[in-house]
């Protein structure tokens, strides 16, 4: 490179000519160029750094997460597996020691013991067994659940402070009433195994103690409560709310 005012030879880096002292304007631009190129290529390795930092962080994270996720599968698979295990292992003592169970299962029956009798049952997991051979005895844990079910609500119907609570409480029970009246229902799943007559035999004792229960709280008569059976559940409520009035 030339000095373009006295000639002399110039390096790139120059920027005046160390003869004459004229400007060299070319250096001034490589200088100047290179200089940029130099704050973009460390702006350019910065984010480059930074994004592959992130990258490798969302990358661990991801990695984590995935490992974290596949021992919580397998924790809740051993945990189900464990406890389909111990649910099956009390359905099969129920099984082996079978007239032992039965004759508990009876004794309740007998005692008029319907919470007691369902709770036993539930404890070996025979309460919505439709295979084993407590079968015969599912409509009876059927009645005898929604029997609870209906005292329940009965306590809390009577210790409602409002006509609100009341009434809802009232609801469930006229909306429950039919259902547990309902041999047929009760008996279905385990036509096969017992008649519907001796279904019928066994509910009934259940059925005399919820007709008393309710002559009792509600004011019914004993024709009254013995036709609920026939009622539907605008009946009932309209039945009900008629004898809540005479009170």
């Amino acid at each position: 490179m030339k000095c373009k005012k006295c000639g002399a030879d110039l390096k790139l880096s120059d920027e005046v000519c160390p003869y004459c002292g004229a400007v060299n304007y070319a250096a001034k631009r490589h200088i100047r160029d290179r200089k940029f190129y130099a704050q973009d290529y460390q702006s350019t390795h910065k984010q480059v750094s930074d994004t592959d930092r992130k990258s490798s962080s969302y990358m661990v994270r991801g990695i984590t997460c995935g490992v974290l996720a596949v021992l919580v599968v397998v924790l809740l698979f051993v945990g189900f597996h464990a406890e389909s295990r111990a649910y099956l292992r009390k359905q099969e003592w129920a099984v082996d020691h079978y007239d032992e169970v039965k004759a508990q299962m009876e004794n309740y029956l007998e005692a008029g013991k319907y919470y007691e009798f369902y709770a036993y049952c539930d404890s070996y997991h025979l309460t919505g067994w439709t295979a084993g051979p407590f079968l015969e005895y599912y409509p009876v844990m059927e009645g005898a659940q929604i029997y609870y079910f209906l005292n329940s609500h009965i306590n809390q119907y009577l210790a409602a402070d409002n006509v609100y609570d009341r009434n809802e409480q009232l609801e469930d029970i006229c909306g429950l009433l039919p259902e547990f009246y309902d041999v047929y229902s009760l008996h279905y799943k385990a036509r096969d195994v017992v008649s519907e007559e001796e279904t019928a035999r066994r509910l009934q004792p259940i059925y005399d103690a919820m007709n008393a229960n309710l002559q009792t709280y509600f004011g019914l008569t004993k024709e009254e409560a013995a036709n609920l059976s026939n009622m539907k559940k605008d009946d009932m409520l309209l039945l009900f709310g008629e004898k809540a009035n005479e009170k």
